[in-house]
């Protein structure tokens, strides 16, 4: 259950929307910052929920500033971000490498294999929050075929 997690703006008062819109906007950029253009692809609303809630929680000072991006260039956007928006970032990229492998398995799609793999990111992201990734490992091992068993034949012969 991952890429879930969708606000609910019709609710929200227009500063409520623009600290969210901030939130996600600050969590885009350290994902640049810290795992490349392919980590902005794994941007999702769940994590920046995580922000938001871990950064209310504890109260975290707050890192503010406007600028242009990719997804607004003609006009620059407000940002925030927290030291929680470094781990959100971290995890965000784990969990989208997590749910590639996972649906490859579920689905037996090469493509979603080789999505998960084209992920350098995650990589980084492991290292980067090694206590948290090293959970997923933890989980006992399922009856599924390892990957190098699942992929289609021409797949394994060309590897």
């Amino acid at each position: 259950m991952f890429g879930y997690v969708i606000a609910n703006l019709e609710g929200l008062t227009q500063a409520q929307k623009d600290r969210y819109k901030g939130c996600y906007c600050g969590l885009c950029r350290v994902l640049k910052q810290r795992h490349g253009f392919s980590g902005r692809l794994t941007l999702t609303y769940d994590m920046t929920f995580l922000v938001l809630l871990l950064s209310a929680l504890y109260e975290a000072d707050e890192v503010r500033g406007m600028e242009v991006c990719p997804a607004h260039p003609l006009r620059k956007h407000f940002y925030w971000q927290t030291r929680y928006t470094e781990y959100a970032a971290d995890m965000n990229v784990v969990l989208a490498y997590n749910n590639c492998r996972d649906d490859w398995q579920d689905d037996g799609s090469a493509l979603k294999y080789w999505e998960a793999e084209a992920q350098p990111c995650a990589h980084a992201g492991r290292a980067n929050a090694p206590r948290s990734s090293s959970a997923w490992r933890s989980f006992p091992p399922s009856s599924r075929p390892t990957p190098a068993t699942r992929m289609p034949r021409r797949i394994a012969l060309a590897a």
